[in-house]
């Protein structure tokens, strides 16, 4: 009689754990990103249509500009509420690359 040898998946699953874990933060990622900041955006821009914005931009004003204000004060002021409305964004985007970085360098 011939002797029976069992092989058993565990070794391959263990072997394949790291990109599960990495596509899993990929979606926590992209799903947190999507259901806090693009969706509730969008729902928010929705309500604006057909009303005027302080600028395409930026969504709201975290420094006011006055209409007769110096040059600098509009750059700087306009700079300061680009950066606002962008700190989700620019965050995912930090996350995003590193989760990127991870991966490529894994491979």
């Amino acid at each position: 009689m011939a002797a029976i040898t069992l092989t058993s998946d565990r070794y391959k699953i263990k072997c394949n754990y790291r990109p599960l874990i990495l596509i899993a933060i990929g979606l926590v990622l992209f799903g947190v990103f999507w259901f806090t900041s693009r969706y509730p955006s969008l729902l928010g821009k929705a309500e604006h249509v057909g009303q005027s914005i302080a600028s395409m931009a930026y969504g709201s004003e975290r420094i006011r500009v006055a209409a007769d204000a110096a040059l600098w004060e509009k750059i700087i002021y306009g700079a300061v509420n680009w950066i606002d409305g962008m700190k989700v964004g620019m965050t995912f985007g930090v996350l995003l690359g590193a989760l990127l970085h991870t991966t490529l360098r894994y491979y």
